[in-house]
C-alpha cells in the first residue's frame, strides 16, 4: 500500500530541515492519569467518618439542620466547577495535534516547540491536581451525606423517645391523682362508719333512758331524732359527692387519652412526611453525584486512551484490490 501523504513534512525534508515525529508530544508528555490514579488509590479513604456523640442533642440537631443545605449548595458549586474544567479539558485535549498540524510549524524553532510542550505539560499537571481535589471533595460530600442520614434517623428516634417519655409522665401523674382521690374516699368512708356506730350507741342509750324516764325521755327523743336525720342527710350528701368524683375521673380519663392520642398522631404524621420528603431529596442528590462520577470516569478513560495513542484513525480501505 502507498504511504500517507504529508505535504509539510515532505517539503521540509526536501529542504533539509529536521522536525520531530508526529507522536513527539505523546512521548514527552507522560500520562498523568496512571500516576494520579495510583496516588488516589493509595491515599483515598472511602470509610465513613463516625460522628462523635454530642452532649446536648438539641445543639446536634441544629448543627445538622444548618449543615445539610450548605452541603447541597457546595455540591452544586463543585458540580458547576467540574463541568467548567471538563469543558476546558475538551478544548485542550487535542492541542498537541493542532500544534503539529498548524500551518506555522515551519516557521517555529525547536526552542519555541519545546516551550509550547512545557506549557502544555504544566497545564495538564494543574488540571490533574484540580481533578484530584474535586474527586476528594465529592467523596467527602458523599460521606457527609451518609453521616447526615444516620444522624437524622438517630434524631427522629430520640424525638419519638422523648414524646413517649412525656406521655408516660402524664399517665403517671393521672395515676397518682386517682390514687389520692381513692385514699380520700376510703378515709371519708371510715369516718362515716365511725359516725354510724356512734349514732347506734346513742340510740340504744336513748331507748334505755325512755324506759326509765317519762316526759324527759320524750323531749330527748325528738332532739335525738332531729340529730339523727341531720347526720343521715350529711352522710348521703358525702356519698353522692364521692360517687360523682369517681364517675368524673372514669369519664374524663378516656376522653383526655383519646384527644391526646389524636393530636400526637397528627403531629407525628406531619413530621414523618417532612422527613420522608427530605430523605427523597437527599437520595436524588446522591444519584446525581453517582451519575456525575461515572461520566467523569468515562471521560478520564477516553482522555487517557487518546494520550496513550489508542485513537481511531480514519484510513481508506480498498476492497477487491489484487495482491
Amino acid at each position: 500500500m502507498d504511504s500517507f501523504y504529508r505535504p509539510y513534512s515532505s517539503s521540509l525534508q526536501r529542504n533539509g530541515l529536521f522536525l520531530p515525529p508526529h507522536n513527539a508530544l505523546a512521548d514527552v508528555l507522560t500520562s498523568p492519569w496512571s500516576h494520579s490514579m495510583q496516588k488516589k488509590q493509595k491515599h483515598t479513604n472511602y470509610s465513613v467518618p463516625l460522628s462523635k456523640p454530642n452532649a446536648n442533642p438539641s445543639q446536634q440537631k441544629k448543627s445538622n439542620e444548618a449543615e445539610l443545605p450548605a452541603d447541597l449548595v457546595v455540591a452544586h458549586q463543585e458540580q458547576a466547577e467540574n463541568s467548567h474544567i471538563r469543558s476546558e479539558l475538551n478544548l485542550h485535549q487535542d492541542i498537541g495535534r493542532n500544534l503539529l498540524s498548524d500551518a506555522d510549524i515551519d516557521v517555529m524553532t525547536k526552542a519555541e516547540i519545546a516551550d509550547r510542550m512545557v506549557t502544555l505539560k504544566l497545564k495538564l499537571a494543574s488540571e490533574t491536581s484540580d481533578l484530584r481535589i474535586m474527586r476528594d471533595r465529592v467523596q467527602q460530600l458523599q460521606n457527609e451525606l451518609v453521616r447526615n442520614d444516620r444522624e437524622k434517623g438517630f434524631i427522629l428516634l430520640q424525638k419519638a423517645h422523648q414524646q413517649q417519655q412525656a406521655v408516660l409522665n402524664q399517665y403517671h401523674q393521672r395515676l397518682d391523682r386517682s390514687k389520692t382521690l381513692q385514699n380520700r374516699a376510703r378515709k371519708q368512708e371510715k369516718v362515716i362508719e365511725k359516725m354510724e356506730k356512734l349514732l347506734d350507741r346513742k340510740l340504744k342509750d336513748e331507748k334505755r333512758n325512755r324506759a326509765e324516764g317519762g316526759e324527759r325521755g320524750g323531749r330527748q327523743d325528738t332532739l335525738q331524732e332531729d340529730v339523727h336525720a341531720a347526720l343521715l342527710l350529711e352522710k348521703s350528701l358525702l356519698r353522692e359527692e364521692l360517687d360523682g368524683i369517681r364517675v368524673q375521673t372514669i369519664i374524663q380519663e378516656p376522653c383526655i387519652l383519646e384527644t391526646f392520642s389524636d393530636s400526637e398522631k397528627f403531629s407525628l404524621m406531619s413530621k414523618l412526611e417532612k422527613s420522608q420528603a427530605r430523605v427523597q431529596s437527599l437520595e436524588r442528590e446522591r444519584k446525581l453525584l453517582v451519575a456525575w462520577g461515572r461520566g467523569k470516569q468515562q471521560f478520564k478513560t477516553q482522555h487517557s486512551e487518546q494520550e496513550m495513542g489508542f485513537t481511531h484513525i480514519n484510513t481508506p480501505i480498498f476492497h477487491h484490490v489484487p495482491i
